[in-house]
């Protein structure tokens, strides 16, 4: 097992494939010669209790590790109660499901739109010409952001996310990756400093003003914003670029979507969630000393909990290997569990039902535009992005 590194151009390659390996050959896994000790889960029944088990398992890093990392985009995912449970109370209930359904008319006229352009094209980068269009459009509109600034607010976010959960993993020091995400968080810190003036001075009916009039600290709305676009953009771009991918690949299902979208549909979303969930794993630190399957864990140790190994585990979920969009019932870790269970899942869900709808609603062939090499990953190994997705589209 000392071969397994995800930075490893097999991991890249076939990810899935390693960590159903380790998952069968292991429960706990230290990698060795990291730069900070780090061990690695891969089941369902290790990973699920640990997610909800906080006290021992945290998520408050120190703070030099999210100067390095997160910056100011950890106070919610980079800390525990009290400080994660003051702003989680904040921003929570703003993504609620009801809250959400008010944006179905946004996310159908930023579905035409992107459509439409797409159809004028015939073959375009799925990721950026549909995809990123329907979410970025939201997310900006969802903070305020202007539409004259979302190809900025993408191209800043893809390069935030071209790293990330690999430095928890590297073996030598990396200096000029740390200089392009600092210089890239600074360039977003910059903006959203003046934005968020902006929207003091001159608040509107969006989430970014109601929240300038709840939180006092400005360095954490300013991190809070920042993590909202970027966590609003990349996770669901992916998936619906994933999907789509998927169903190309099981052509049967793709013809039962799109005859019965109202019974599949929800389905659909569920299984690409469970089979390609954006975010293969979420990090944590040990908060004490332990042995787990006769590895010796340490008190401040990284814990690397590889949710999406445990979403394709076979002892909760049958045949997993099988993409699925009958499956019921679809016990996945995408958005994790627990008290840090991702808040925009509602946004996500309805953004992916009624996109992809309208776009298998409205065309009536989509092929492969370049073959085998249509696809091309940022093979980022602990992230499933997607670079470009080259597709043909002819409308109904």
């Amino acid at each position: 097992m000392n071969e397994f590194d995800p930075l490893s151009s097999y991991f890249e390659k076939n990810p899935y494939a390693e960590l159903k390996r380790m998952r069968e050959s292991c429960r706990a896994y230290r990698h060795e010669g990291t730069l900070m000790p780090v061990v690695s889960f891969f089941r369902n029944a290790d990973i699920r209790p640990m997610l909800a088990d906080w006290r021992t398992w945290s998520s408050q890093r120190s703070a030099e590790y999210n100067e390095k990392a997160l910056g100011d985009m950890a106070m919610l995912i980079g800390n525990d109660p009290p400080l994660h449970t003051k702003y989680r109370e904040l921003v929570a209930p703003l993504f609620l499901p009801s809250e959400m359904a008010k944006f179905e008319d946004s996310i159908q006229a930023n579905s035409v739109a992107a459509l439409d352009e797409c159809l004028e094209k015939g073959e375009v980068n799925f990721v950026e010409d549909y995809a990123a269009k329907v979410t970025v459009a939201l997310i900006c509109d969802l903070v305020g952001v202007p539409a004259s600034d979302r190809q900025l607010m993408r191209e800043m976010t893809i390069d935030m996310a071209l790293e990330d959960g690999r430095p928890v993993f590297w073996k030598q020091p990396n200096p000029e990756v740390e200089a392009r995400v600092e210089r890239v968080m600074s360039e977003m810190r910059t903006y959203f400093a003046a934005h968020i003036d902006e929207k003091i001075a001159n608040p509107k009916d969006d989430i970014l003003s109601k929240l300038a009039r709840s939180i006092e600290e400005r360095r954490h709305l300013i991190g809070i914003s920042m993590l909202m676009v970027a966590a609003g953009n990349e996770t669901t771009t992916n998936l619906m670029a994933h999907g789509l991918q998927e169903l190309l690949r099981h052509p049967e299902q793709m013809r039962m979507l799109k005859d019965d979208p109202d019974k599949h549909m929800d389905g659909f979303v569920e299984e690409i969630l469970r089979y390609r969930g954006t975010i293969r794993k979420q990090d944590r630190i040990a908060t004490i000393d332990a042995e787990i399957d006769g590895v010796q864990i340490n008190k401040g140790d990284s814990i690397a909990l590889w949710n999406a190994s445990a979403s394709r585990d076979p002892e909760v979920i049958a045949d997993p290997e099988t993409f699925d969009i009958t499956r019921h019932p679809n016990r996945h870790l995408a958005f994790g569990s627990g008290i840090h269970m991702c808040i925009g899942n509602a946004l996500a869900r309805r953004e992916m039902k009624i996109a992809m709808r309208y776009l298998l609603d409205n065309i009536s062939s989509i092929e492969l535009a370049k073959g085998d090499d249509s696809y091309e990953s940022h093979k980022n190994g602990v992230l499933e992005a997607a670079k470009r997705f080259d597709v043909r589209l002819r409308a109904a």
